[in-house]
């Protein structure tokens, strides 16, 4: 690590949630700068159409590495070069490891710039805001970031299909609203700073919205190892739901330590932090657990996720199917979409697509999509990025994630 030290980094996780500043194994990779002038990137003759992953496939940090994401980037690429490409053209994705390290993050942008990339795709960790001047100089879109800062957020460069852990947050009690539970408490660590503030400031929008009794606001130390105090703490006072948050493998004790105190209390966690390490952990115990995701879980009979699931198998057989890795691959996925209605695939004709559009498919992983700069997304500071203010309901059935109704979308700042 060069810069970002470890609370900064685990505030990081905590802000994107799914703790995963995504990394790969593409076919093509670098990680150095480099300082050619950036190269017009205009793709004819049948030439390769170039875009960009930045992603930290290792790390030093405990977490932040999801290298399913760009495996799934590169599965979809596959999947089009197979095909014959976008109007002739083949892709070719070059991977950056950033190390989830803000100075490699702008070292890769650089770099990618320098070899001729039309766009970035995938969900892309929040140790890459520094990357968007960069970015917007060279023209640059960037497509599906997760918007875990204003430099992310309100960059005019970039096209979100999600409002992350703010929309998540404000859509969890909801959710508990419509299982039934109208006394909601929120357990979170509360060392973070200005994350662990996020995480109260939305939750409780979350609970006005929902027009629901605010419980508890029961705040442990990042270190806890045993959750049970904290458990009672959040369960005091009726409370009939809990949004419980645990980064990484420790989200697992704290749902049972919850389930122990309340077995009657409804539990909803963010989906990204179903990790397999989670499941494994809770077994049968996890059935019912609710959860928010930010697009369809691999369950979903959505076409996109059908298709989804037949290139992973096809290209990507041993990554994981999670939300970094269907956010990653409809990345790509809607980069073909815009990029098959172009005559010249370049940057600026890439970057204009994506500036403003309506109904952009990803074959309902996503509702359809707009984006008008005029009309940016307001639901929440820092996140004018946002094409889909909406949330996809889930569920815990025998260790996966499901809909709670398939194909059903939730907008968690409508009125």
């Amino acid at each position: 690590m060069k810069s970002l030290r470890p609370t900064a980094a685990i505030a990081a996780a905590v802000l994107s949630i799914a703790l995963a500043a995504c990394g790969s194994t593409s076919s093509s990779s670098t990680s150095a700068a480099a300082t050619a002038t950036p190269a017009a990137s205009t793709n004819s003759g049948g030439a390769p159409i170039k875009i960009g992953a930045i992603e930290a496939d290792s790390s030093s940090l405990p977490a932040g590495i999801a290298p399913e994401a760009t495996s799934a980037a590169q599965a979809r690429v596959d999947s089009i070069n197979a095909a014959g490409g976008i109007n002739g053209h083949k892709l070719q994705l070059i991977n950056c490891n950033d190390h989830a390290d803000p100075n490699d993050a702008v070292s890769c942008a650089n770099s990618e710039i320098s070899q001729g990339v039309v766009a970035l795709v995938g969900s892309i960790g929040p140790e890459t805001a520094g990357i968007y001047p960069i970015l917007q100089k060279a023209g640059v879109a960037s497509i599906g970031p997760v918007p875990t800062s204003p430099a992310i957020g309100d960059s005019p460069v970039a096209t979100c299909f999600t409002p992350a852990v703010a929309g998540g947050f404000v859509a969890l009690p909801q959710l508990l609203k419509q299982q039934g539970a109208n006394v909601q408490s929120l357990i979170y660590p509360n060392d973070y700073g200005a994350a662990s503030k996020l995480l109260v400031t939305t939750f409780k929008l979350g609970v006005q919205k929902a027009g629901v009794k605010l419980g508890a606001l029961a705040g442990y130390p990042s270190t806890t190892t045993s959750f049970g105090p904290v458990a009672g703490t959040g369960l005091a006072g009726g409370t009939d739901g809990v949004v419980a948050f645990a980064p990484g493998a420790t989200s697992g004790p704290l749902v049972a330590a919850v389930q122990s105190a309340g077995p009657n209390a409804k539990v909803a966690i963010a989906a990204s932090g179903w990790l397999p390490s989670v499941a494994k952990f809770l077994g049968s115990k996890g059935n019912g657990v609710l959860a928010v995701g930010f697009q369809e879980p691999p369950t979903s009979s959505a076409p996109g996720i059908k298709l989804f699931n037949a290139d992973m198998a096809k290209y990507a057989s041993s990554a994981a199917k999670d939300d970094s890795s269907i956010g990653a691959w409809a990345a790509v996925y809607a980069l073909q979409q815009m990029a098959s209605k172009l005559s010249t695939i370049d940057r600026a004709s890439v970057l204009k697509a994506f500036s403003s559009f309506t109904n952009l498919s990803t074959g309902g992983i996503f509702p359809p999509m707009s984006k008008d700069p005029k009309k940016p997304f307001t639901g929440l500071p820092g996140d004018g990025c946002v094409a889909n203010p909406s949330v996809v309901f889930e569920v815990v059935r025998n260790g996966q994630l499901w809909p709670v109704k398939d194909g059903q979308f939730t907008n968690p700042f409508a009125s």
